[in-house]
């Protein structure tokens, strides 16, 4: 009787180890998304009307700043951020990839235009190449759209570098966490005079319209631990 109870103890010991799940180690994800206000809807000032169909931007480069440890840095990342008329106002994942964990403190971002060290981007939008493959032209941000009724095309090779702040610090440790990142902006300010509220016209008010453009950026961040 004492070796039967003594062989069912080791049994159920056994099956304990056997069956025992350990916790699953995953690493930590970032994802970049954009979400874009008024896409496809009339802005109008009383006497001009402009509507945005869909924009493109290129961003060539990309920077998590940390505390306390190297910021993490995407370099050569060649992101065409598009949104084209989503009238839902739905985000759109524009980059992601695995990150250390750390504490985050913002982000980077170079709007850019492709140059000779993007010998390998090619995008009909955002690049003229001719028949031997070499860059004639490029973009950092090309919109199209429609103005007073007539279809228009907004291109520049303007540049900045969009510096964010999170509004907290967020913790992650070094696996199984993430870090998600929206990128809103507001397609109204984008051509409207911030003085006198009137459209500008976007054949000829290149270098304030990108401004607008520029500043009227905002991001909403969260870290997750699953």
């Amino acid at each position: 009787m004492i070796k039967i109870l003594y062989l069912v103890i080791i049994f159920f010991s056994f099956s304990s180890c056997l069956f025992e799940t350990k916790e699953q180690t995953l690493p930590n994800t970032f994802i970049l998304s954009l979400n874009i206000t008024g896409s496809g809807s009339d802005i109008t000032d009383g006497t001009d009307t402009l509507s945005v169909i869909s924009n493109k931007f290129f961003i060539d480069g990309l920077i998590l700043k940390r505390n306390n440890k190297e910021d993490v840095q995407y370099e050569n990342t060649e992101i065409v951020a598009s949104y084209i008329n989503l009238l839902s106002d739905a985000d759109q994942q524009i980059a992601g990839g695995d990150i250390d964990g750390g504490v985050y403190t913002g982000i980077n971002l170079s709007f850019e235009h492709p140059d000779e060290d993007n010998a390998n981007f090619n995008d009909s939008d955002l690049t003229i190449r001719d028949n031997n493959g070499e860059l004639v032209e490029s973009y950092s941000l090309v919109i199209n759209g429609v103005y007073n009724s007539k279809a228009f095309k907004f291109k520049t090779n303007l540049e900045s570098i969009a510096n964010f702040t999170f509004d907290t610090e967020l913790t992650l440790p070094n696996y199984n966490s993430g870090l998600f990142v929206t990128l809103f902006s507001d397609t109204e300010y984008w051509f409207k005079d911030s003085n006198t509220g009137e459209i500008l016209n976007p054949v000829h008010d290149e270098e304030q319209i990108f401004n607008n453009i520029m500043n009227s950026f905002q991001i909403i961040s969260r870290g997750v631990v699953r």
